[in-house]
Parts: structure tokens; C-alpha cells; sequence
């Protein structure tokens, strides 16, 4: 009686909901390394300050693009790698729109609602406006899959924010019409059955792939959801906390004779880095080791890094990103997007509880150009602030608490 109710107990549990409802990934095969591909359409961008990691491409249609625009990562139009590409894009997308909805949703996402890992459904047109929030219960390996049956836009300053270790490599958006991005911060990997346009201010942590349709975007920023997909020359690349509570990055090279430096570059939200520090490479033909430790102050929740590695012929590639918990994020700043920006920035910040701040634009020299004060909601808020009367330049924006007087601040360059 005891084997049978051990191996009762052993059938109930591999048949538990856990089991049962688990998302499987789609398999995107050689279409996994392409952040911007169509199939049939014009690859189009007319911005010189765009700027995408990760390789694009289309079968069919007229190209305009790279240049203008940086590309870190490789061309395929019109040839073998596009047309199987296209090919696993067609199949990936059959089989997400075959995929059983487990949830309906209502045509509106965001609004500050939070999603958890599963196959939502919304059977017409729909849109995001304002936060979405994707938590994957401290599952890394969580799949969150929403299929859109008709056109999808987003509101202008709009996000999709992922919490819980969720990943956007592990997010994925089956759209069955248009797709119409406006200075959005986007994540995860849409297939779409028609054309997407990814508008000045958007940021793409992902891909953006379609079946058939033009494929038009204008002063944007994309990274490929994992960047070891990209060539890489690490053999190894690791980021800890050490015990000053400071970033400690570490690398080794197989061999960096032809290496010219590295640049350590950061971020608060994996998709707008910033550069921390330069190390110039030993040119060793052996393997060789680095350090760099980041000392930058107040840093609090979650940092991203990453390397940029640069030849002496002036052609540079990406390490993949690495993550470290600092400490648990207060009131302040915890996202500023885009950056650069022209005449728009949108502000995140988190608040404890209701409360007065001073938000303050200061220059490099720290003279104040802007300052007001805010009333903060408990929780997540989104402030935009006009900046297109200031000069070109690089600024300082702080978020000052008046009770705890306790500041935050991120830079950001106005273009």
C-alpha cells in the first residue's frame, strides 16, 4: 500500500497544473539571432541615430538602411541565411497562432496591470498604453506568450517592465496585423503577419520579425534579446558583488592581439547603456584575464553590464549582458527613456509611499536649467518631461525626497 500511494503521490504531482500549463518557447532556429527581418516588404530607417545589435535582413523589397544607422551585426538581404530565416519565422509564427489560449484579455493592455507567465489571448485590435508589467514568479525560464488577432499600437511613453527575473527572451507577441510602436520601451519577440513601424524614441529589447509587410523605423535603439547569439571572443565574462559592494566584472580572452580595448558599459534596464570605464587590452596572443570594478555610488536595484570590444582596425562586437542585485530600490529613479532624446524624456520612479519630491535638470557643471515639484503616487509612476528647449548636451536628472532627503539621479544626453 505504501508503493501505491508513493507512486500515486509521484503521478499526481507530474500531472499538477505546474506540469500541465507549463509555456513552451517557440523554436525561432536560424531566425534566432535577427532582431529586425521581413519577409516581403521594404527594410526602410532614414535616422542616422539609429541603433540596433543583432542581425537584419528581408528576402523581398527595397532596402534603405545601415547606412544611415549602426549595425552591430550582419546584413542578410535577399540571400540563403534570409530565405531560411524566413522560412523558421513562418513556421515559428504557425505555430504560436496554433497555440490554445489559456486567458482572454481585453483589447487594452497596461495601465499599470501585472501578467504572469502564460498564453493570453485578445481577439481584435489592440494597444498598450502606460506600464505592463510581466512577473515571473522568480522563474527565469518562465514563457509568456499574448496573441493579438488584429493590429496592435502602443501610447507614446508606454512600457513593458519585467520583474521577478523574467526575461525578455522569453516573451513573445503573435500579431496578426500591424504594429505601430511610439517611443515605447518594448520587450520581447513579435512575429506579426503585417507591417511593423518602430517610431523615434522606441526601444526594442528583442525582436521585431514579420511574415510580409514594410518594416520602417526612425531614431531607435534595439539589442537582440541575448547577445551571446552574436560572435563572441570571451571565453569567459562574469560580474559579482564584492565585499566593498561594488560591481566586480571579470573576463578572459583566449587571445587579444588584435584587440584594441574594452569598453565597460552599464544600464539600468538592459537596453540604454551607458560607458563605466576603459581597459586597454595587453595584446597577448595566450589567454589573459581582466578586472574592472565599478565604484559608481547609490546604485540601487538591478545593473546590467556588458563589454564592448573593440579591434585595433576600429570593428567592435558585444559580450553578452550580465546582472547584479544591489540593494532593494527605494523612492527614485529607475528608468529614464529614450536616451538620447530630442524633446522627450520619460521618467519611472518608485515611490514607498505618497510623497513630495523635487525633480531637478542640471548641466555637467551642475547649474540647475529645470525644477519642480512633484506629487508621487505609492508605486510606479511615469513622469514625461519636455526638454526640447535645452541645448544639445549631456545632463544630470535628480529626484529628491523632501522628508528622507535622500537623491537619485541618471544622466541622459539631449540631441
Amino acid at each position: 500500500m505504501k508503493k501505491i500511494s508513493t507512486f500515486l503521490a509521484g503521478t499526481l504531482l507530474f500531472l499538477s497544473p505546474a506540469h500541465l500549463f507549463s509555456q513552451i518557447a517557440p523554436n525561432l532556429n536560424t531566425a534566432s539571432s535577427f532582431v529586425l527581418f521581413t519577409g516581403n516588404g521594404e527594410f526602410t530607417s532614414n535616422s542616422s541615430s539609429t541603433n540596433v545589435i543583432g542581425n537584419v535582413g528581408n528576402v523581398v523589397g527595397a532596402v534603405t538602411a545601415f547606412p544611415p544607422g549602426t549595425l552591430t551585426g550582419s546584413k542578410h538581404f535577399g540571400d540563403a541565411a534570409a530565405i531560411q530565416a524566413n522560412n523558421d519565422i513562418i513556421a515559428a509564427y504557425a505555430d504560436l497562432a496554433g497555440r490554445t489560449c489559456s486567458i482572454a484579455h481585453v483589447v487594452g493592455f497596461g495601465g499599470g496591470e501585472t501578467l504572469t507567465p502564460d498564453t493570453y489571448c485578445s481577439t481584435a485590435a489592440s494597444t498598450l498604453n502606460g506600464n505592463l508589467i510581466l512577473d515571473a514568479g522568480g522563474n527565469s525560464a518562465a514563457v509568456f506568450i499574448i496573441k493579438i488577432d488584429g493590429a496592435f499600437s502602443a501610447a507614446s511613453g508606454s512600457q513593458i517592465i519585467l520583474t521577478n527575473q523574467a526575461s525578455s527572451c522569453n516573451v513573445f507577441w503573435q500579431i496578426n496585423g500591424a504594429v505601430d510602436l511610439n517611443n515605447t520601451d518594448f520587450k520581447g519577440t513579435m512575429l506579426v503577419n503585417g507591417a511593423i513601424s518602430l517610431n523615434v524614441g522606441t526601444n526594442l529589447t528583442g525582436k521585431a520579425l514579420t511574415k510580409t509587410g514594410a518594416l520602417i523605423f526612425d531614431n531607435i535603439n534595439v539589442t537582440i534579446c541575448d547577445l551571446s547569439l552574436l560572435p563572441i571572443k570571451l571565453a569567459n565574462f562574469d560580474v559579482v558583488k564584492n565585499n566593498a559592494g561594488n560591481a566586480q566584472l571579470t573576463w578572459l580572452t583566449p587571445s587579444d592581439v588584435n584587440m584594441l580595448r574594452y569598453e565597460i558599459e552599464s544600464s539600468i534596464n538592459a537596453s540604454a547603456f551607458n560607458k563605466t570605464g576603459t581597459i586597454v587590452s595587453k595584446g597577448n596572443n595566450f589567454p589573459t584575464q581582466y578586472s574592472f570594478q565599478d565604484v559608481t555610488q547609490n546604485k540601487t536595484g538591478v545593473y546590467f553590464y556588458r563589454l564592448k570590444m573593440i579591434d585595433k582596425d576600429g570593428g567592435f562586437t558585444y559580450s553578452m549582458v550580465k546582472s547584479i542585485q544591489f540593494s532593494e530600490i527605494k523612492t527614485g529613479l529607475i528608468n529614464l527613456f529614450p536616451n538620447p532624446a530630442t524633446s522627450t524624456i520619460n521618467l519611472t520612479i518608485n515611490a514607498e509611499t505618497r510623497e513630495n519630491v523635487i525633480l531637478t535638470i542640471a548641466n555637467m557643471k551642475g547649474q540647475k536649467i529645470i525644477q519642480k515639484d512633484l506629487i508621487l503616487n505609492k508605486g510606479i509612476n511615469n513622469i514625461p518631461e519636455d526638454i526640447h528647449n535645452l541645448l544639445n548636451a549631456v545632463y544630470i536628472i535628480s529626484i529628491q525626497n523632501l522628508i528622507k532627503g535622500k537623491e537619485s539621479h541618471l544622466n541622459f544626453q539631449k540631441l
